[in-house]
């Protein structure tokens, strides 16, 4: 495993009872910003699978699941 500090920044929301209405059309061209809505009950299946494999992203889902 490669560890390194690329000094790159992520964001994570956790919301809950949450339904998308639309979507975002106005983003500076060199964003790449990807919305998916995960219900809680499957997100350790996605991990598990591979679907979500940055750490920093696994991290944060462990701490915000563990708020509840």
């Amino acid at each position: 495993i490669e560890v390194r500090n690329v000094g790159n920044k992520i964001h994570l929301f956790l919301a809950e009872n949450v339904v998308k209405v639309g979507e975002q059309e106005n983003f500076d061209i060199t964003e790449e910003i990807e919305v998916i809505l995960i219900p809680a009950d499957s997100v350790f299946d996605s991990i598990s699978q591979g679907e979500i494999s940055v750490t920093g992203t696994v991290a944060a889902i462990f701490l915000g699941l563990s708020q509840k």
